[in-house]
């Protein structure tokens, strides 16, 4: 299979780019970190991530809030 073809499989599959799907992927494995405790910027640099601020904005487009402030409502509910 090409890599073209393998592209628009996933874009088929998934509604997403392979790069999309690969952050989404990180995203949510990184949120499993943050619940167990791990500091944000470990976290960050665990799943892939070059630059915490990176991470950052990108959690907060999936989530709508920042890592930290994730952190603090998670703690607040417990």
């Amino acid at each position: 299979m090409s890599d073209r073809q393998l592209q628009r499989k996933i874009k088929a599959l998934f509604d997403q780019t392979p790069a999309e799907y690969l952050r989404h992927y990180r995203i949510f494995a990184a949120k499993k970190l943050l619940l167990e405790g791990q500091q944000i910027t470990q976290v960050a640099y665990l799943c892939g991530f070059k630059s915490p601020n990176y991470f950052s904005s990108s959690f907060k487009r999936v989530f709508g809030v920042s890592p930290s402030e994730f952190v603090q409502q998670h703690k607040a509910s417990k």
